[in-house]
């Protein structure tokens, strides 16, 4: 089987075992932290893909659809049944109603097999594991392209963009130090803040965000000769860490 053959059993075996759940046949409350876990990535994958997630509602419709029971025999023909029992009297012997379909052999399934058999849970973590690397790699490039994205975002707020083109500061020493100590090293850890802030920025990060900002503004725009930046830098550094409780560190400049 091919690579591409591969993955596409193991969207299709994703997609059954989440039928199974959003049927209820498989339990949240009865699965571990690590499962929920892989349980709550594929949902996600769901409302990101509605290719996959029609794929998946169209095998639990069809699981519930199957589990509807259908009657055998109508009112009238239960009715005759009942009379011709009165009737009839008990052989001692019990009669059963052939199968429908051939019941499934266990006999060449491996003891691994026959656990994940068993256990949707277990089966549920073989699936993540076989097929879980081609969405990983596809999440960890937005994942990396979002953060990157909140960088620059800040970056821009605080008036330090990457300098290209005809940009002033292209070839400027000191803005090259602004951008390592306040963006690369985050001296003053606001990038990491923002970064995990998701629903909204907090007062405390607006007001960090606005005096990094005013410090960028005073020694990029205020006539500051290069001696008299460092000093102010490392003077605002001091004041500000000592305000946000913060461990002191001026013994590097990079």
């Amino acid at each position: 089987m091919s690579s591409e053959q591969q993955r596409g059993t193991d969207n299709q075996d994703i997609a059954h075992t989440l039928a199974l759940f959003l049927s209820g046949k498989i339990k949240r409350e009865d699965m571990g932290e690590n499962n929920q876990m892989v349980l709550d990535f594929y949902l996600g994958v769901m409302s990101d893909d509605p290719r996959f997630a029609e794929r998946v509602n169209l095998i639990k419709n069809q699981m519930i659809e199957k589990d509807k029971k259908i009657p055998l025999y109508t009112p009238g023909e239960l009715g005759r049944a009942k009379d011709h029992k009165k009737r009839k009297k008990s052989s001692g012997e019990k009669a059963f109603q052939p199968a429908f379909w051939e019941e499934t052999s266990l006999k060449n399934i491996s003891e691994s097999e026959l656990e994940g058999f068993y256990d949707p849970e277990k089966y549920l973590m073989k699936l993540h594991k076989s097929s879980s690397r081609g969405f990983n790699q596809g999440y960890e490039r937005l994942l990396r392209k979002d953060v990157q994205d909140r960088k620059n975002q800040l970056r821009n707020s605080i008036d330090l963009p990457v300098a290209r083109g005809k940009n002033s500061h292209v070839n400027d020493d000191f803005y090259k130090f602004l951008v390592r100590r306040v963006c690369t090293f985050d001296t003053f850890e606001i990038f990491n803040e923002y970064d995990r802030a998701i629903d909204r920025i907090s007062p405390e990060l607006n007001l960090k965000i606005e005096q990094v900002k005013d410090l960028v503004d005073e020694l990029l725009n205020q006539g500051l000769n290069r001696r008299e930046r460092f000093e102010r830098f490392d003077q605002f550094t001091k004041e500000y860490k000592k305000e946000w409780n913060m461990e002191v560190d001026l013994n590097f400049r990079g």
